[in-house]
C-alpha cells in the first residue's frame, strides 16, 4: 500500500529534477482515496514549460465527495502554468471543467495544492457558476482529516431548489421566489463530519409546498447553526432570527411586524435515543411574550416531551393566543376563544405529567365564542405543586359567567400541595341575585388526561325569572335554591352524589344520578333520573301563557338523556298526585290549549258547542306521559278512553269536562313546535 502512495511522489520528484532529457509525463491511478473522499479513474499529463514548471492536465473519471454528497463525474483541470516541486504540485489559475447538474458554466477558474508525499490537497473556487448564482468554495483534504467551506452571498431558491431535484434532493411541486445567503463549514475525517457551521440569510423569500403545511411570504430572516460530534451524540446551538414578512409552518401563523422575532437554543442529539435535549432556551416575540427554558424530548415514533423547565414573562394573552394556542386547539372546546389580559409565570413537566406551575395574572380575561363560559379582570396568583411543600393561590374577579348565567365578583383563596389544590376557607360567589356558597374544593392532577376535582356547597335563593330570562326560557318566577352535594369530576364526566334540590311553584325537583359528559366539549351529554313533587298548577300556569289550571302535579323523568342540551331520550310522566284534596279547575283556554297538543277532542256532560258558556271546569285527574325515543314521542295519559284515546283531564264534579287524546305517535320536534305555538297563541290573548 505503501509503495502504492509513494510511485506517484517518485514521478514527480524525477519530473522536477532540472534534467532535460524529461519533457513529459504521463500516468494514469485507478483510485485515490482519502478521509471520507474517494477518486476513481485519474489521468494526468504534465509538459514541461520551464524550470519548476509545466502544462499540467488532470481527467477524473469520478470523484466521491466526502458525507452524503453525490457524485461528480467528467471532471477535467487544465493548468498553463503549473508549479512542480519535488513536494508539490499546485496551480493559481486552472481552469475546470465540470458536468454537473446546477451549474450556469461548465467551466470556471480553480486554483489548488496538491503535495503527494504529505497526501493534502487544498483548492480553492471563487465563483463558481451555480445556475442559482456565484459561490464561492475552498478545501481541505488530508490523512487526518478534511474540511469545505461555501459561501454565496445571494442565490436565487427557486434555481437552487430546481438543482437539488436533479440529484433527488428535493420534494416536486414547490414554488419559491426569492434569494437567499448562505455560508457553510464543514469539517470532518474518516468516520464522517465532525464539526459544521450553517448560516442561511432570507430577503423577501416567497414559498409554498404542495401540501400547504408550509408557505412563507416576503419573508426575512436568518438561521445560524453549529454543531460538533461528542462521542455518539451532536452537541451544538441554534439561532433563529424572523426579520419580518409572512411564515406558515403547520399550524402555526406568524406575522412578523417591525421588531423581529428572536430565538437561541444548545441542543444535544443522541441519534441512537434519538433523544434531543434543548437548554438555554430563549424565545423573545416582541410584544407577545418572552420565554426561557430547558426541554429533554424523545423522537421516536413522533415527538413526546419526556421534561420541560419553562418560565414565560410579559406573556400578552390576547396576541399570544391567536398565534401559539389556537392552532392546536381548533375543532375543540377551547378553540374559539378571545383572551385578554397579561400573565407571568413558570411550569415543570416531567414523565407526561405537569410538577408545578405558578402564574400571575393581571386583568385576564376569557370569552367563549359559543357562550359557555367568560372570565373578566381576574387578577392575582395561582399555584400548583406535587410536591410536599405548599402553594398559596389568591385569585379575584371582577366578574364572569356559566352558560350566560353571570356571575359576579369574587375571591378564592387556595392551596396546594401533593398534586391537589385546596381551597382555603369558604367562598361566595354571587350568582344573580343569590349566591354559591362553596364549602370545599379541591382540585388533582390539573393539566393532565388524569385531572379531577370535586366541590360541594350551598346555593343561596336564586330568582327563576332572571335565570331563565338569560338561558333564554319562557321567564317564569320561583326561587332556585338547596344544598349541592359534593359534585365530582374525572375523565371529562361531572357527577353528582346524592340529590339535587330545588324549591319552585310551591313544591319540590328532586334530581338524581346526574351525569353530565364533555361539559365543555363540542356534544355535551347530560344523563339523570327527576322527580316533581306537589308542583302548584296555579303558579306554573300563570307563568306560562297556557290557561289557567288549579291543582297540584307530581312527576317523573326516568332515563333523561341530553345530548347538546337536546333531549334524545326519556320516560315522563306528570299527573294529578293519588288523594289530592285541592281545589281543581282548569280554564277554557287550557282545555284548548291541551286539546291541540294532544289532537284530541273534548267530551263530558258538556259538549264542545257549550264550551264557550263556562270559563272554568272541574276535574278529577290532569296528567300527559311521553316516551321519547329516536325522535318520537309516544304519547299517553291518565287513563284509557272511548275509542282508544287516552284522558289527558278526566272530568269530574260539575261543570264536568273530559280531554281526550288520540295521537299516540308524535314527532319530538312536532310536538315541541306545537307547544310553542300554543304558547305563543295564548300570549297573544286575554289570559282565561
Amino acid at each position: 500500500m505503501r509503495r502504492r502512495r509513494f510511485w506517484p511522489f517518485a514521478v514527480l520528484l524525477l519530473f522536477a529534477a532540472d534534467a532535460g532529457a524529461v519533457q513529459s509525463v504521463q500516468f494514469s491511478i485507478a483510485s485515490l482515496a482519502g478521509a471520507g473522499w474517494r477518486i476513481r479513474g485519474i489521468r494526468v499529463v504534465l509538459h514541461r514549460t520551464g524550470p519548476g514548471r509545466a502544462a499540467l492536465d488532470l481527467a477524473v473519471a469520478v470523484l466521491h465527495p466526502p458525507g452524503r454528497a453525490p457524485a461528480l463525474r467528467g471532471l477535467s483541470v487544465h493548468c498553463r502554468d503549473a508549479r512542480i516541486g519535488a513536494g508539490e504540485v499546485a496551480c493559481a489559475a486552472a481552469r475546470v471543467r465540470l458536468l454537473a447538474p446546477g451549474l450556469q458554466s461548465r467551466t470556471f477558474t480553480a486554483a489548488f495544492r496538491y503535495r503527494p508525499r504529505a497526501h493534502t490537497l487544498r483548492f480553492s473556487i471563487p465563483a463558481l457558476p451555480l445556475t442559482a448564482g456565484r459561490l464561492a468554495l475552498r478545501g481541505t483534504w488530508t490523512p487526518s482529516g478534511w474540511s469545505l467551506r461555501a459561501s454565496a452571498p445571494a442565490l436565487a431558491l427557486s434555481r437552487l431548489l430546481a438543482a437539488a431535484r436533479r440529484f433527488g434532493l428535493d420534494r416536486p411541486g414547490v414554488r419559491t421566489r426569492g434569494r437567499v445567503g448562505v455560508r457553510i463549514e464543514f469539517h470532518g475525517g474518516r468516520a464522517g463530519i465532525r464539526t459544521f457551521r450553517v448560516h442561511i440569510a432570507a430577503r423577501r423569500l416567497n414559498f409554498q409546498e404542495p401540501t400547504g403545511r408550509y408557505a412563507a411570504q416576503r419573508f426575512s430572516g436568518g438561521v445560524d447553526l453549529t454543531a460538533r460530534r461528542a462521542g455518539d451524540a451532536w452537541v451544538g446551538r441554534l439561532h433563529v432570527r424572523l426579520a419580518g414578512g409572512e411564515l406558515y409552518v403547520e399550524p402555526l401563523y406568524l406575522a412578523i411586524a417591525k421588531r423581529p422575532i428572536t430565538a437561541r437554543l444548545a441542543f444535544h442529539w443522541r441519534p441512537g435515543t434519538r433523544i434531543l435535549r434543548l437548554s438555554d432556551v430563549v424565545l423573545r416575540h416582541p410584544g407577545v411574550l418572552a420565554l426561557h427554558g430547558d426541554l429533554a424530548l424523545a423522537l421516536r415514533g413522533g415527538v413526546r416531551v419526556l421534561r420541560a423547565g419553562i418560565s414565560v414573562t410579559g406573556l400578552d394573552l390576547a396576541r399570544a393566543y391567536p398565534v401559539y394556542l389556537q392552532p392546536f386547539l381548533y375543532g375543540g372546546a377551547l378553540g374559539g376563544l378571545t383572551l385578554t389580559g397579561r400573565v407571568d409565570g413558570r411550569l415543570r413537566y416531567r414523565d407526561g405529567a405537569l410538577r408545578e406551575l405558578r402564574a400571575t395574572l393581571d386583568g385576564v380575561g376569557i370569552e367563549d365564542r359559543d357562550g359557555r363560559f367568560g372570565l373578566r379582570d381576574a387578577s392575582g396568583t395561582l399555584g400548583w405543586t406535587e410536591g410536599p411543600k405548599a402553594l398559596r393561590s389568591d385569585l379575584a374577579w371582577r366578574a364572569a359567567s356559566l352558560y350566560r348565567i353571570p356571575i359576579g365578583a369574587a375571591r378564592v383563596r387556595l392551596r396546594s400541595r401533593d398534586a391537589a389544590l385546596h381551597l382555603v376557607g369558604r367562598a361566595r360567589v354571587p350568582i344573580l341575585d343569590g349566591a354559591l356558597l362553596i364549602d370545599h374544593l379541591q382540585v388533582d392532577h390539573p393539566g393532565t388526561p388524569r385531572m379531577a376535582w370535586q366541590f360541594a356547597g350551598v346555593l343561596t335563593p336564586v330568582s327563576l325569572r332572571g335565570l331563565t330570562r338569560r338561558l333564554g326560557w319562557t321567564p317564569f318566577s320561583g326561587k332556585l335554591s338547596g344544598m349541592i352535594p359534593r359534585v365530582r369530576y374525572r375523565d371529562h364526566r361531572v357527577r353528582v352524589d346524592g340529590a339535587l334540590l330545588v324549591r319552585v311553584f310551591g313544591g319540590e325537583i328532586t334530581v338524581r344520578d346526574l351525569v353530565l359528559r364533555h361539559p365543555f366539549g363540542v356534544v355535551p351529554e347530560l344523563r339523570a333520573d327527576v322527580r316533581v313533587r306537589d308542583l302548584h298548577l296555579a303558579s306554573l300556569t300563570r307563568t306560562f301563557p297556557f290557561g289557567k289550571i288549579e291543582g297540584r302535579l307530581n312527576g317523573t323523568i326516568r332515563g333523561l338523556r341530553l345530548e347538546d342540551w337536546r333531549p334524545v331520550r326519556f320516560d315522563a310522566r306528570f299527573e294529578t298526585p293519588p288523594g289530592d284534596r285541592s281545589r281543581r279547575r282548569i280554564s277554557q283556554q287550557a282545555v284548548k290549549s291541551l286539546t291541540r297538543i294532544g289532537g284530541g277532542g273534548i267530551g263530558g256532560l258538556l259538549s264542545g258547542t257549550f264550551l264557550r258558556l263556562f270559563h272554568e271546569f272541574s276535574y278529577r285527574r290532569i296528567g300527559i306521559g311521553c316516551v321519547l325515543h329516536d325522535g318520537v314521542c309516544d304519547m299517553d295519559g291518565v287513563g284509557p278512553a272511548p275509542d282508544g284515546g287516552y284522558y289527558l283531564v278526566e272530568g269530574g264534579g260539575l261543570p264536568r269536562i273530559s280531554v281526550v287524546g288520540f295521537v299516540r305517535r308524535v314527532d319530538w320536534d312536532t310536538l315541541v313546535d306545537q307547544v310553542r305555538a300554543v304558547i305563543a297563541r295564548g300570549a297573544g290573548g286575554a289570559r282565561q
